[in-house]
């Protein structure tokens, strides 16, 4: 091959690898900072607002198999909480299967960069949060499918399993994470896969107000309160 068509080549795809690391800087996180961590299951964590490379949360605990993959871990409350949820659903016969739970930073580039390369910047950006950037960092967020070995699809949605968890989640803690319709605030497409542990409290009314974790954390979370004066 001719020397001088190789180092063109060369210099092409340097420059494609430049745009894309550049797009890739620019597009998804362009103001953020740290999520307070103190706020416990109300953490706020988006494209807005990340955790550290060596974050890990506490009180992770393992999956047994009778609720999801035995590999995967969580947060203990959050765990507990799906156990109840899970063992009421089955009593109403629905089988409801965690096939992803805690991800850590590592893990999470991984699985980033890997849709990079499959599916280009512009696409990951709007499915994939970007390491430090996901919830599942946080052990608070879970994949649910109706079995083991079923894969992630918006054709969940049509499944009696997302109908009993739209109707009920909230009453166990559990929140609809990113909503249909609901793109432009939480900066990625409809997951009807992608439940989050807020607490019951908070996510009855989130439930009740129609909002998002984002909206509800701005709202009545992140706010500073006034000295007082008297």
């Amino acid at each position: 091959m001719d020397l001088e068509f190789c180092k063109k080549i060369k210099i092409f795809l340097f420059l494609v690898f430049f745009i894309a690391i550049t797009i890739n800087s620019n597009s998804q996180n362009k103001v953020t900072t740290f999520a307070d961590t103190s706020r416990g299951v109300l953490m706020l964590v988006n494209k807005s607002y990340n955790l550290p490379i060596d974050y890990v949360p506490v009180e992770l605990i393992a999956i047994t198999e009778t609720y999801g993959d035995s590999n995967k871990m969580m947060h203990k409350e959050a765990y507990d909480a799906f156990r109840k949820m899970h063992d009421d659903a089955k009593t109403d016969g629905v089988n409801i299967w965690i096939t992803s739970a805690y991800r850590d930073f590592k893990y999470q580039n991984w699985l980033y960069n890997k849709s990079i390369e499959e599916n280009g910047v512009v696409i990951t950006d709007k499915t994939v949060a970007q390491p430090g950037f996901s919830e599942h960092q946080t052990g608070l967020a879970i994949d649910i499918v109706s079995a083991r070995g079923k894969k992630l699809s918006k054709e969940f949605e049509k499944t009696k399993q997302f109908e009993w968890l739209s109707t009920h989640g909230h009453d166990y803690g559990y929140i609809l994470r990113y909503p249909n319709g609901k793109e432009s605030i939480t900066g990625y497409e409809y997951e009807p896969w992608h439940f989050r542990y807020v607490g019951i409290e908070t996510a009855q009314k989130i439930e009740k107000l129609n909002i998002t974790l984002d909206e509800y954390y701005e709202q009545f979370v992140n706010i500073e309160v006034a000295p007082d004066t008297n």
